[in-house]
C-alpha cells in the first residue's frame, strides 16, 4: 500500500520563502492528526498535498498567484516557492516529488509561473534517477505510483473543505463526479470495444465458413477436371500418331514445294530490285531537276573561286561584327553617362531637399525669434520693430534659381542622352537585321553546297549499284540461254507425245502462274509506286528536317530571350513581335525611370521631413527631461499641486506660530511689568498674592520663558523664509508644470504620431522605389 512520509513547504501561503521559514512535516502510520488555530496553515498542508500529488491549485487562489507567499509581505518583487513530498509507492519504493513555482509582483497584478516539476526515485544501484515534467506527465506518474486515480485524489483523499459538500450537489453534477471516481466512461468504452471485437470475430467466422464451402466445391470441380484431362490426353496421343504419319507423307512434297518457292522468290526479288532501282533513279533525277530549279543564281566559276567568295563573305561578316561591337561599346558608354547624370540628378535633388528643410527650420527659428522679441518688447513696454529679411530672401532666391538652372541642365543632358541612346539603338537594330540576313544567306549557301555534295555521292553509289545489277542480269541471261539449250537437247531425247502432254500441263501451270504473276506484278507496281512515293516523302522529310533543324537551332539559341520577352516562341511574325516588344519595353523603361525620379524626390522630401520631426521631437524630449528634472528637484517625485498645497498650508501654520510667539512675548512682558508694580496681582484672574515670594517666582518663571521666545521666533522666521522661498519657487514652476503636461500629453505624442506616419510613408515609398528599380533591371538586362 502507498503511504505519505514527509512534506516540505517553502514560500506557500503563510510559510515564508527563506530557509529559516521552511516547514517540514513527518506523517505517522497509520494516522496523523493536524491540530491548530484558525489561519495557522492546516488547510495549506492539505492543499499542498493535493498540489504535490495531482498538480491542481486551490480554487480560491487566483490561478495560483494566491497560493504563493505574497511578495509584499517580504518586501521583494519575486517569491519562489517549493512543495516537496516523500512517499512510498505501491511496491514500497521511495519516491520524492518536487514542484517549484514562482510569483512576480508586476505594476498592477501578480504573475504566476511554474518553474519545474521532478520525480526522483532510487534505482537498483541506489543512485537517484529523476524525471522532469518536460519529458513525462508528472500527474499521471503520481497517480500510477499511489495506485489511485486523479479524481479520487481530488474528490476524496485531498478534498478541499470548500468542495467537501459535493455529495449534496444536484444529480447531474453528482453523477459526473461519481463517473470520474469510478471511471465509468473507461468501463463503457471497454464494453463497447469488447462488443465491437465480438462482432468482428463473428463476421470473420461466417466468412471463413463460406470460404470453406467454396473450397470444397472447388475440390470437387478439380477432381472432375482431372478425370476429363486424362481422357483428353489419351485422345491427343492418338491424334499425334496420325499427325506424325501425315507429316512423313508430306516430307517429299514439302521439299519440292520449297524448291519452287525459293526459285519464285528469287525471281520476284530480282524484279522488285529492278523496279526499286528504276524508281530510285527517277526520284534522284527529279530531285536534281528540283535543285536546279531552286537555284536562283548559279555561281559561274570554279570551286576555288567559290571558296574565295565564301572567304570574302566571312571577312565582311567579321568586319560587320566588329562594327557592331564598337556600337555596343558606344551604347554602354552612353548608358554609363546616363547613370552618371541620374546620380547627379539624385544628388541635386537630395541637396534640394536638404536646402528646403534648412529653409523651413530657418523660417521657424525666425518666427520664434520675432515672437520672443515681440513678447520682450511688450514686457518692456517698447515699440516692436519688424526685422527685415531682404538679404535672406535674395540669397534664397539666387539659390533657387541656381537649383532650377541645374535641374534644367540635368534635364537637357538626360534628353540628349536618351536621344543618343535611341539613335544608337536604331543603328544596332539595323546592324542586327543585316547580320541576321547575312548569317541566314551564309547558312543557306553552305547547306546547298553540303546537299549537292551528298546528292552527288548518292548518285555515284546508285549508278554503281545499277551497273552491278546490269552485270547480274547479263549473267542470268547467259544462264537462261544455257538452260534453254539444255532443254532443247532434252526435248530431242524425250518422247514428244509425253512431252506435249507435259508441256500442256506445264502451260496450264504456266497460265496459272502467269495469272498469279500478273497479280504479283500488279502488287509490285503498287509497291513500286508506294516506294516512289515513300522516296519522295523521305526526300521532303529530309528537306523539312533540315529546315526544322535550322529553325530549331536558331530558336534554341534565342529561346531564353524569346520566352523572356514574348512569353512564348511564335511560329510566324517573330520580327514584328520583337519590335513591338522592344518599343513597349523602351516605353516602360522611360515611364519607370520617370517614376523612379519622382519617388526619389519624394523619398528625399520624406527623409528631410523625418529628420526635421526627429530633431524637433528630440528637442521637445530634452526640454521635457529638463523640466521634469527641475520639477523633481522641487517636488521630490510628488504631485506638484499636492506639494504646493502642503507648502501653502505649512506657510500658514508657520505664520500663525510666528504671530503666536510674538504675541506671547508681548503678553509676557506686560505681565512682568504688572507683577513688578506695588501690590501686584495675577494678570489673568486678578487674584492677589499672599506673599511677595510668590510674585517673584511667577516673574522669574515668565522671564525664563521670555528668554527662549526670541530664539524660537528667529527659528520660525527662518522656517517661514524657507517656506516662502519654496512657495515662490513652486509658483515660478507652474508654467514649467503646465509645459510638462502639454509636452507629455499633446506635443510629443503628436510628433511621435507624425514621425510614425512619415516613416510609414517613407517605407512604402522605398518599397515602391525598390519595386520600380527591380522592374527596370529586367528590361535593361
Amino acid at each position: 500500500m502507498a503511504c505519505i512520509e514527509k512534506l516540505l513547504l517553502r514560500g506557500i501561503r503563510s510559510f515564508g520563502p527563506e530557509d529559516r521559514d521552511e516547514a517540514k512535516l513527518k506523517f505517522c502510520m497509520p494516522l496523523t492528526i493536524i491540530l491548530g488555530q484558525n489561519g495557522c496553515g492546516k488547510t495549506t498542508i492539505i492543499e499542498a498535498l493535493k498540489y504535490a500529488t495531482c498538480g491542481d491549485m486551490p480554487s480560491n487562489c487566483n490561478q495560483g498567484a494566491g497560493f504563493v507567499h505574497d511578495p509584499k509581505l517580504c518586501n521583494c518583487t519575486e517569491v519562489r516557492a517549493q512543495v516537496k513530498l516523500q512517499v512510498r509507492d505501491l511496491k514500497g519504493k521511495l519516491l520524492v516529488i518536487a514542484r517549484s513555482i514562482q510569483t512576480t509582483q508586476k505594476a498592477k497584478k501578480l504573475q504566476f509561473k511554474t518553474i519545474d516539476q521532478t520525480i526522483t526515485r532510487k534505482d537498483q544501484a541506489g543512485q537517484d534517477v529523476s524525471i522532469s515534467g518536460r519529458c513525462a506527465d508528472i500527474d499521471a506518474e503520481m497517480c500510477i505510483a499511489l495506485g489511485v486515480s486523479k479524481a479520487i485524489l481530488n474528490s476524496v483523499i485531498f478534498c478541499h473543505q470548500e468542495d467537501s459538500h459535493w455529495p449534496l450537489d444536484e444529480g447531474k453534477k453528482l453523477k459526473e463526479r461519481f463517473d470520474l471516481i469510478f471511471e465509468t466512461v473507461k468501463y463503457n468504452k471497454c464494453l463497447d470495444n469488447v462488443k465491437l471485437q465480438r462482432s468482428v470475430l463473428s463476421s470473420d467466422i461466417k466468412m471463413n465458413l463460406k470460404e470453406l464451402e467454396n473450397l470444397e466445391e472447388r475440390k470437387k470441380e478439380v477432381a472432375e477436371k482431372k478425370s476429363r484431362l486424362s481422357e483428353e490426353e489419351g485422345r491427343m496421343n492418338v491424334i499425334q500418331d496420325r499427325v506424325a504419319e501425315y507429316e512423313n507423307e508430306l516430307g517429299p512434297i514439302k521439299k519440292r514445294m520449297g524448291e519452287l518457292v525459293s526459285r519464285e522468290m528469287d525471281i520476284s526479288r530480282l524484279i522488285t530490285e529492278r523496279a526499286t532501282k528504276s524508281a530510285t533513279l527517277k526520284a534522284i533525277q527529279s530531285s536534281i531537276s528540283e535543285y536546279e530549279q531552286g537555284i536562283t543564281s548559279e555561281f559561274q566559276g570554279s570551286l576555288e573561286e567559290l571558296k574565295l567568295a565564301i572567304q570574302n563573305f566571312k571577312s565582311q561578316f567579321s568586319q560587320q561584327e566588329s562594327k557592331l561591337e564598337g556600337l555596343q561599346a558606344e551604347l554602354s558608354r552612353e548608358h554609363e553617362e546616363e547613370q552618371r547624370l541620374t546620380r547627379l540628378i539624385n544628388s541635386k535633388q537630395m541637396m534640394l531637399g536638404q536646402l528646403t528643410r534648412d529653409q523651413e527650420q530657418n523660417c521657424e527659428r525666425v518666427q520664434q525669434r520675432n515672437k520672443a522679441l515681440s513678447a520682450l518688447s511688450e514686457q518692456l513696454q517698447l515699440s516692436s520693430n519688424v526685422l527685415t529679411e531682404g538679404d535672406v530672401v535674395r540669397s534664397l532666391g539666387s539659390i533657387e534659381r541656381a537649383i532650377r538652372a541645374a535641374e534644367a541642365d540635368v534635364e537637357s543632358l538626360r534628353e540628349s542622352g536618351e536621344e543618343n541612346e535611341r539613335v544608337l539603338q536604331e543603328k544596332i537594330d539595323s546592324l542586327r537585321e543585316e547580320k541576321t540576313k547575312l548569317e541566314q544567306s551564309r547558312r543557306l549557301k553552305n547547306q546547298l553546297i553540303h546537299n549537292n555534295k551528298e546528292d552527288t555521292k548518292k548518285l555515284k553509289l546508285e549508278i554503281d549499284e545499277v551497273n552491278q545489277s546490269t552485270e547480274k542480269l547479263n549473267r542470268l541471261q547467259k544462264q537462261l540461254e544455257k538452260v534453254q539449250k539444255s532443254a532443247d537437247d532434252l526435248n530431242k531425247a524425250v518422247d514428244s507425245e509425253q512431252m506435249e502432254k507435259d508441256i500442256k500441263d506445264s502451260e496450264t501451270r504456266r497460265d496459272k502462274w502467269e495469272d498469279e504473276l500478273a497479280v504479283l506484278d500488279k502488287e509490285v507496281r503498287q509497291l513500286q509506286e508506294i516506294s516512289q512515293l515513300q522516296t519522295e516523302l523521305n526526300i521532303q522529310k529530309d528537306a523539312k528536317a533540315l529546315k526544322e533543324a535550322e529553325i530549331r537551332k536558331l530558336k534554341n539559341k534565342t529561346e531564353d530571350s524569346l520566352l523572356h520577352l514574348l512569353g512564348n516562341i511564335p511560329e510566324t511574325g517573330i520580327k514584328h513581335q520583337l519590335q513591338s516588344c522592344i518599343d513597349r519595353l523602351a516605353h516602360d523603361m522611360r515611364t519607370k525611370q520617370s517614376k523612379i525620379v519622382e519617388k526619389q524626390r519624394q523619398l528625399t522630401t520624406l527623409e528631410a521631413d523625418r529628420k526635421h520631426l526627429r530633431e524637433k521631437h528630440k528637442e521637445k524630449t530634452r526640454v521635457l527631461s529638463q523640466d521634469q528634472e527641475e520639477l523633481y528637484d522641487a517636488c521630490e517625485n510628488r504631485d506638484y499641486e499636492a506639494v504646493l498645497a502642503d507648502v501653502t498650508s505649512q506657510l500658514l501654520v508657520a505664520q500663525d506660530d510666528k504671530g503666536t510667539l510674538k504675541a506671547s512675548e508681548f503678553m509676557f512682558g506686560r505681565y512682568v511689568e504688572k507683577l513688578k508694580r506695588d501690590d501686584p496681582c495675577c494678570p489673568l484672574c486678578h487674584r492677589g498674592f499672599q506673599e511677595v515670594q510668590e510674585s517673584q517666582e511667577l516673574i522669574t518663571e515668565l522671564e525664563g520663558r521670555m528668554q527662549g521666545l526670541p530664539r524660537m521666533i528667529e527659528e520660525k522666521e527662518r522656517e517661514l523664509e524657507q517656506l516662502q522661498e519654496r512657495q515662490s519657487r513652486l509658483q515660478q514652476l507652474r508654467p514649467t508644470y503646465q509645459r510638462i503636461s502639454k509636452l507629455k500629453n499633446e506635443e510629443i505624442p503628436a510628433l511621435q504620431s507624425q514621425i510614425e506616419a512619415t516613416e510609414t510613408r517613407l517605407e512604402a515609398t522605398r518599397q515602391e522605389l525598390t519595386t520600380l528599380q527591380t522592374d527596370l533591371v529586367g528590361p535593361q538586362t
